[in-house]
């Protein structure tokens, strides 16, 4: 094969700017990052593979993000991940050669293919792939060349954007958009499928349904054949999509990944363990993270990585049980080329099946004992409950009423006090000490006539001594329709999170679909003034969790109740006084009866129900578990409660160094509440 002459010759570059340590702070032990190329150029949108023991990384070298001079593929290589040279410098008069990917052909040479965009006046005027290959060497690479399209899928907007082999066969997609194309709601982009054996030469496999303006997407092939895709969406919803199929890949199912995705990868870790990164949008700032998950599309985050400004186009090279991810940012300067080493045993680790811990049954004298929370007042545990015969009146059962129970040493537990109201469901009790030394509970207060909730509102009552309450009573200055979760207190104010919702004028009957997420405070756990407009990061938020940092910022942890797509996403939402303004991280795992604790340093331990669909592997049904959440939404389980069926809701009391956790189950039949006790050092 021979090399132009406009080629970089093979050596290496002297460059103060290389291997200069990127900001890693926060990182976890064991990961590092390291800066692997920068100069006055900007550098973006990478690929890397292995070829003969060596590792090989493309990028665009270019002026700006877009426009300005032409853009250049530089191809650098490295045997240890640390020292890199120049291999290659491939451009093309009149093309802007950019996003280039790397492959691995089958008869043992380097591909990269490159999207080669014409502007004329800052104006997409046309789209043609480009390929070049590598001698058997690795050092010499061909001149980029046009690739070679069937007819039947060809147009004059045609972006081959990454091609993965399997058994002799190039996979890749194309994706194609209308001359002068705005992005526009009601433009039609297309994606298809093709393939290749020479790596030149394309057929169209299947032009795929996808709508929102597809664009980006990976294709990578399992070892028993499944095709599995990722497709990057601007259009609607703008969450990116993940695709599978079986041979001959013409038939394909589709889910939402819940997220917007910009140069999106992924990589098989083992059969049923994958790890994607791409950019991330839930910061005012986006970031470069990565994600674990299976087959299904069930994807977690499990890793930030230092990034910010414009960033992103990671890929993936699996190697002596390291994870290596190259990738672009700004956050440095100048849009630089950085290299990730993630051992496995952290993604294995963060996604493993956590330990179960002990717990023992302190009441089952109802049918439906459910919804907990534990406090300690006057050197006593306090554990409250929603007692009643199924988990909602009507068809499942009467009316609850909320027991009160007591013990001294977490072993021996009595009844204290059952409280209830007439025709009214008193639902979900949350304990608190008021400021003035009083024991309170807040809990839900539903009217139904059969199936149908006619109001909610939510009561509250008081004790001096913990047996001895005042009837429950509806909370004042929060709109009709509304139930909050948990009050909790900073200083001598109260500060709550409630959904209030409206009604049918029709019929009464109240709204719950279509709620608002609204913060108010209280002196007295009875009158409340609003602080916040609606919050709600979704349409059906409900339970919140209020915690409050030192600094007295706002940490709360939000259930959404949607069924679907969504259904997965707990969210972070901060703020600092007065509490008007709130950014939301996604937490990845569903809420439902959400805890939660400062473990300090901005870990957070969250109780809450795990459902069937996001089970770690070996894990079936429904569990309560523990988990430390990060601000950045990542999870690790920690402990796993002995639960299933009807479960979760659990409280949190800190006490003697431990951690005093009840909760609800119907694993051992009837709904009962149970009790774990765990040292907090081992919460980490």
């Amino acid at each position: 094969m021979n090399k132009p002459k406009y080629l970089l010759p093979f050596f290496v570059l002297s460059l103060l700017t290389l291997n200069l340590p990127a900001q890693t702070s926060n990182l976890p032990e064991g990961i590092t990052v390291r800066k692997i190329w920068s100069n006055d150029k900007y550098n973006a949108f990478t690929s890397l593979v292995t070829f003969k023991g060596t590792f090989y990384c493309a990028f665009r070298e270019g002026e700006n993000h877009v426009f300005g001079k032409d853009g250049e593929t530089r191809i650098i290589s490295s045997k240890d991940g640390i020292n890199w040279e120049s291999v290659a410098l491939l451009k093309k008069e009149g093309y802007d050669l950019r996003d280039p990917k790397l492959s691995v052909t089958p008869e043992g040479r380097i591909m990269v293919t490159i999207g080669g965009s014409v502007y004329n006046d800052k104006v997409l005027k046309s789209r043609l792939t480009h390929v070049s290959f590598s001698d058997r060497s690795g050092k010499n690479f061909s001149s980029p060349q046009p690739i070679i399209i069937s007819a039947d899928a060809k147009t004059n907007m045609d972006w081959l954007w990454r091609v993965s082999w399997y058994k002799k066969v190039g996979y890749g997609v194309v994706y194609q958009l209308p001359e002068g194309s705005k992005k526009e709601p009601d433009e039609k982009w297309v994606i298809r499928l093709l393939k290749t054996t020479d790596g030149i030469h394309y057929d169209l496999v299947t032009t795929l349904d996808v709508n929102g303006l597809p664009n980006e997407t990976t294709v990578r092939v399992m070892s028993d054949g499944e095709m599995l895709m990722m497709v990057r969406r601007e259009g609607e919803n703008k969450e990116g999509l993940w695709g599978r199929s079986k041979p001959p890949y013409k038939e394909w199912t589709w889910s939402s990944l819940g997220m917007r995705l910009g140069g999106p990868d992924f990589i098989a870790v083992e059969n049923n363990l994958l790890v994607y990164g791409s950019r991330v949008h839930d910061k005012k700032d986006a970031y470069t993270a990565l994600f674990a998950g299976d087959r299904s599309g069930n994807f977690r985050k499990i890793l930030s990585l230092p990034s910010g400004g414009d960033n992103s186009y990671p890929a993936f090279v699996n190697r002596e049980n390291k994870l290596y991810v190259s990738y672009y940012s700004s956050h440095e300067g100048k849009a630089s080329i950085y290299l990730a080493e993630v051992p496995l045993s952290y993604i294995k680790e963060t996604m493993q099946a956590p330990p179960m811990t002990g717990s023992v049954k302190i009441w089952d004298k109802a049918p439906h004992c459910a919804f907990t929370d534990i406090v300690v007042f006057k050197e006593k545990l306090y554990c409250t409950f929603r007692e009643s015969t199924g988990h909602v009146p009507g068809i499942d059962g009467q009316d609850g009423k909320i027991r009160v129970i007591e013990s001294q040493n977490g072993k021996d537990w009595k009844s204290a006090a059952l409280i209830e109201e007439k025709n009214i469901d008193l639902r979900d009790p949350k304990l608190s000490v008021m400021p003035d030394g009083r024991l309170m509970i807040t809990c839900g207060g539903s009217d139904y006539e059969g199936n149908a909730l006619m109001e909610w509102h939510t009561r509250v009552m008081y004790s001096q001594n913990g047996t001895d309450w005042t009837p429950p009573r509806r909370v004042r200055g929060i709109p009709s329709n509304n139930w909050f979760f948990r009050l909790t207190w900073s200083g001598d104010t109260g500060y709550v999170a409630s959904n209030v919702c409206g009604a049918n004028p029709a019929d009464g009957t109240a709204i719950g679909k279509e709620r608002k997420l609204i913060v108010f405070k209280t002196t007295d756990g009875m009158n409340y003034e609003q602080v916040s407009e609606n919050m709600a990061p979704f349409p059906q938020a409900c339970e919140a969790t209020i915690k409050f940092k030192e600094d007295k910022s706002m940490v709360m942890v939000i259930r959404n109740n949607a069924r679907g797509n969504d259904f997965s996403s707990g969210v972070f939402a901060f703020s600092n006084p007065p509490y008007k303004e709130f950014r939301t991280i996604k937490i990845g795992h569903s809420m439902n009866g959400q805890n939660i604790i400062s473990l300090g340093n901005g870990k957070w331990l969250v109780g809450t129900r795990e459902s069937d669909f996001e089970r770690p592997e070996g894990r079936k049904g429904t569990a309560t578990v523990l988990m430390v959440i990060d601000e950045d939404g990542i999870y690790k389980r920690i402990f796993e409660l002995p639960s299933g069926g009807d479960t979760s809701y659990p409280g949190f009391a800190v006490y003697q160094e431990k951690l005093w956790v009840s909760y609800y189950s119907s694993h051992e039949g009837n709904t009962a509440i149970y009790l774990s006790i765990i040292p907090m050092n081992e919460l980490k």
